[in-house]
């Protein structure tokens, strides 16, 4: 009887070819160029412009441009999502309308939030929630909700009386008398 326990083999195994042909070679090196640095901001701002329906649609409905972001599975840096949204045409303009209608309804959840039943550790977090969506509001728009400070300015400005009372100030200028100079004053 053999002495091998179970899982033993006699004869190693032997690999395919295929398998046992070693280490891959190694890549060939890619010179980083302006070309291929441009070629990736491209594909990264078609990534972008794939994205941006879908991102408007969120911040729309009460998300952070971040949280919006964030939930995408692409993880775009808001930062550069940004930047490609005002060099885009009206791409800006339509992300602030989102946040405009964002403002819409976090109003509706003012209320909800005053409203609520809480208890007397909760009233704190309660204000500092209204205050927060408030200054948000109030920032993405300024239109209806920000604190505008309209000044008119009406009626006339007259110079005139301005200048008589300068004309009035003026000291009338007297003769002045050429004065020799003495020897020794310099």
């Amino acid at each position: 009887m053999n002495n091998q326990t179970i899982g033993e083999i006699d004869t190693p195994l032997e690999l395919p070819d295929w398998l046992s042909a070693g280490d891959p070679p190694p890549l060939p090196p890619t010179p980083l160029s302006i070309a291929n640095a441009k070629s990736n901001r491209e594909l990264i701002y078609m990534k972008f412009e794939n994205a941006f329906e879908g991102v408007l649609d969120k911040i729309a409905s009460g998300y952070s441009l971040k949280k919006a972001l964030d939930e995408d599975f692409r993880q775009f840096e808001a930062g550069m999502f940004i930047q490609w949204m005002k060099k885009t045409g009206d791409k800006y303009s339509r992300y602030v309308s989102a946040k405009e209608m964002r403002s819409e309804l976090w109003v509706a959840d003012l209320i909800d939030i005053a409203d609520a039943d809480d208890s007397m550790e909760d009233v704190q977090r309660s204000r500092l929630k209204i205050d927060t969506r408030k200054w948000i509001i109030a920032s993405d728009n300024r239109k209806v909700y920000g604190d505008t400070k309209v000044i008119d300015i009406g009626g006339q400005i007259s110079i005139l009386g301005a200048l008589a009372a300068a004309q009035s100030r003026t000291i009338e200028l007297l003769d002045v008398i050429d004065v020799p100079m003495i020897e020794g004053d310099d």
